[in-house]
């Protein structure tokens, strides 16, 4: 991943491996709607010191919903491991 300013350039493994977060931003719950069903995913929570703050996993799988609320209001990552595929992208928690 290489954060320069605002630009985030989004790494995957796959280049089919599409991902949608919304809302953004968002204060309570946070969607996340995959373009395939993955048999295994990882999502972590990386706050802007570089700090894992949240992790789940979930099994067979194509639309998650995160609960933000316990989180302060703040920029994160979310990176997203499904299967052999890996994405991060940016969220805002207000």
């Amino acid at each position: 991943m290489n954060i320069s300013g605002d630009i985030l350039r989004v790494q995957s493994q796959n280049q089919d491996f599409n991902v949608k977060l919304f809302p953004n931003p968002t204060k309570d719950n946070l969607n996340i709607k995959l373009d395939n069903r993955f048999q295994n995913i990882k999502i972590f929570i990386v706050d802007n010191l570089g700090r894992t703050v949240k992790t789940e996993n979930f099994k067979n799988i194509q639309s998650i919903s995160l609960d933000m609320s316990a989180l302060s209001k703040a920029t994160y990552l979310i990176k997203i491991v499904a299967d052999q595929n890996e994405i991060t992208k940016k969220v805002i928690v207000y």
